[in-house]
């Protein structure tokens, strides 16, 4: 007579008890997730950094590719030499502006923050105003300093505001509503292309940061009197 397989033991989870302590904590922890994600938004949100002009600027702003290559065939009428000595210009001085940020960017703040915004304004209008090719290609190192600065400065704060557990799918979520915005911008801005010119949708990629940037100051403002008062 051969025995029978052997009776597996019973495991954690086929006890009702265990199943509703998984359960629970399952549900504890997605909660926490989202009270963190919630509070560094609020935080942002307070201080003038909220999600909306990062998504804002992205969706308007961050199609430098489509802007540039049409600015440089439609309204320059120059090829891909024209494009990619702009795109070198603006990585060379991305690169270093991402060395010297690296080493002294310590305590980023809501200022720094809207002079980033309104830098990378005036790069995009100094583009959209450029007469010339070699006025155009002139700007192209501020543009990659200003950028550089920009995102450098939002990322840090955001990060600040955030726990340091925390830190990796806060920044997953902030990518998702900044980049994750900017298919949507690309149509906006090809159709301002073809509507209008080059021109005309840099403009809009300017003074959409430049608006930014005086909402950040104006809220930032705002708040300072109500830190002192506490």
């Amino acid at each position: 007579m051969t025995a029978g397989p052997a009776a597996r033991p019973p495991t954690a989870a086929a006890v009702p008890n265990v199943r509703r302590f998984l359960v629970g904590q399952g549900i504890s922890n997605v909660g926490t997730f989202f009270q963190i994600v919630a509070q560094s938004l609020l935080v942002l949100d307070l201080t003038g950094s909220g999600l909306a002009l990062g998504a804002a600027i992205d969706m308007l702003t961050f199609n430098f590719p489509a802007f540039y290559s049409s600015l440089v065939k439609l309204t320059f009428h120059g090829g891909a030499t024209g494009f990619g000595v702009a795109e070198s210009l603006n990585a060379i001085t991305a690169v270093l502006g991402g060395f010297f940020l690296a080493r002294r960017l310590h305590h980023p703040t809501m200022r720094l923050m809207a002079l980033g915004c309104a830098l990378l304004g005036v790069s995009m209008l100094w583009s959209a105003i450029s007469p010339t090719l070699g006025l155009f290609l002139a700007g192209m190192p501020f543009f990659g300093a200003v950028v550089v600065v920009y995102t450098t400065v939002t990322q840090s704060l955001l990060q600040q505001h955030t726990p340091a557990e925390k830190q990796g799918r806060i920044m997953s979520l902030y990518m998702l509503g900044t980049m994750g915005t900017t298919p949507i911008g690309g149509l906006i801005t090809g159709w301002i292309t073809d509507q209008w010119s080059p021109r005309a949708s840099l403009a809009v990629a300017g003074f959409t940061p430049l608006g930014c940037a005086a909402v950040v100051l104006t809220r930032s403002n705002a708040l300072r009197p109500t830190a002192l008062a506490g």
